[in-house]
């Protein structure tokens, strides 16, 4: 019996470990990664990211599949952002995504857009 809990203590060892590698807050790639995502949208996006960033409590909307959400997701996937639920479908089949900036989004997104612009 001891031994198959030791073989659990390390399977939880090593799904915690994993868990972490990937887990929100934790850059899955580092910043300069971002820079084909931050090119691909236009200046309008890019204004718009920007005056969000003045307005930490906004929620932003975007289309699943767009430049946008390919850089937000990106975002989300260090805590930069947090994805909220999808909308729509239907006959259209446009499905707009909600993202919402998060502290650590609002301290590094900046620096990052100013880096990509160089």
């Amino acid at each position: 019996m001891r031994r198959l809990r030791g073989i659990e203590s390390l399977a939880t060892v090593v799904i915690l470990a994993v868990l972490a590698a990937v887990a929100p807050g934790h850059a899955v790639a580092n910043e300069a990664d971002l820079t084909p995502l931050i090119a691909a949208i236009d200046e309008r996006g890019i204004s718009i990211l920007q005056d969000s960033l003045a307005k930490p409590n906004i929620q932003l909307i975007t289309s699943e599949g767009s430049a946008n959400h390919a850089l937000w997701r990106a975002f989300a996937a260090r805590g930069w952002m947090t994805e909220g639920p999808g909308y729509g479908g239907g006959p259209v089949g446009v499905i707009l995504k909600v993202y919402t900036l998060t502290p650590d989004g609002l301290a590094k997104i900046p620096a990052v857009l100013d880096g990509a612009k160089k």
